[in-house]
């Protein structure tokens, strides 16, 4: 079974870059994850940016 990973990129009018540390790491990265079964990529992107940043992003038709 493939294993689907969705990230999101936010800049700033500066062309700064958000990353994200994710606990127990070191490594910082963009906020994303795995996609869920039955999610499409964009639920997920929703879902992960909500979960680590706490952004409710607007729904993606």
């Amino acid at each position: 079974m493939p294993l689907f990973v969705v990230s999101v990129t936010f800049r700033n009018p500066a062309g700064d870059l958000l990353l994200v540390r994710k606990r127990g790491t070191r490594a910082f990265m963009l906020p994303g994850g795995k996609v869920e079964p039955g999610e499409t990529h964009a639920e997920a992107a929703v879902r992960e940016v909500r979960e680590e940043i706490g952004l409710t992003l607007p729904r993606i038709s």
